[in-house]
C-alpha cells in the first residue's frame, strides 16, 4: 500500500513536471516516459506499468515528435513554399524558440511565440531571398510555417496530457 502511494506520488510529480517541459517545448513527453521507466527499475517487485502501455506511450510520444519536426515544413509547402523553406523553418523555430524564451519573458508565451515568429521569419526570408519570390507569396508561406509550428505545439501538449494521464492511472489502478 505504502509503495504504490509512493509510485503514484512520484508519477504525478514525474508528469506536472513533463507537463510544465512540454509546455516550454521541451522534451516533457520524453521525461514522463523515463521516469516511469525509473519506477520499474526502483521498484521491481512490483508491475506498475504493462509493457504494452509504455511501448504504445512511446510510440505516440515518436508520433508526436515526428509531426513536431515537420509541421512548420509542412506548413510552409502547403502555402507554396518550397523545400528550402521547409526546412529553413524547422531551424527557426528551434531558434526562435530559444530566443523567445530569453527575449519574451512571459512564461510559455515567449517559447511558443518565439518558435512560430521564427518559423515564419526563416520561411518568408528563404522565399524573398533564395527562391526569389514577391512579399505576397513568400508572406503566405511565413503564415503557413507559423501555423504549422503553433499546430506542432498543441499536438504535444496534448499528447502529454494523454501521456500523463494514463501513467498516472496506470500507477494508481492497479
Amino acid at each position: 500500500m505504502f509503495e504504490t502511494v509512493l509510485i503514484v506520488l512520484i508519477m504525478l510529480l514525474a508528469v506536472a513536471t513533463g507537463m510544465v517541459l512540454a509546455f516550454l517545448t521541451l522534451p516533457g513527453v520524453w521525461f514522463m516516459l523515463v521516469a516511469a521507466i525509473a519506477v520499474e527499475l526502483v521498484f521491481p517487485n512490483q508491475t506498475v506499468f504493462h509493457p504494452a502501455t509504455l511501448i504504445t506511450l512511446v510510440v505516440i510520444a515518436i508520433l508526436g515528435e515526428i509531426f513536431e519536426l515537420l509541421a512548420s515544413a509542412v506548413g510552409a509547402g502547403k502555402a507554396g513554399g518550397s523545400r528550402k523553406s521547409g526546412f529553413l523553418s524547422v531551424i527557426g523555430a528551434l531558434i526562435g524558440a530559444i530566443a523567445g524564451t530569453v527575449l519574451i519573458p512571459l512564461p510559455l508565451v515567449g517559447t511558443i511565440a518565439g518558435a512560430c515568429i521564427g518559423a515564419g521569419l526563416f520561411a518568408l526570408f528563404s522565399e524573398r531571398l533564395i527562391e526569389r519570390r514577391d512579399w505576397d507569396q513568400s508572406a503566405q508561406v511565413a503564415r503557413g510555417a507559423a501555423l504549422g509550428r503553433l499546430a506542432a505545439t498543441f499536438v504535444k501538449i496534448s499528447i502529454a496530457i494523454v501521456v500523463g494521464v494514463a501513467l498516472v492511472w496506470a500507477a494508481a489502478v492497479p
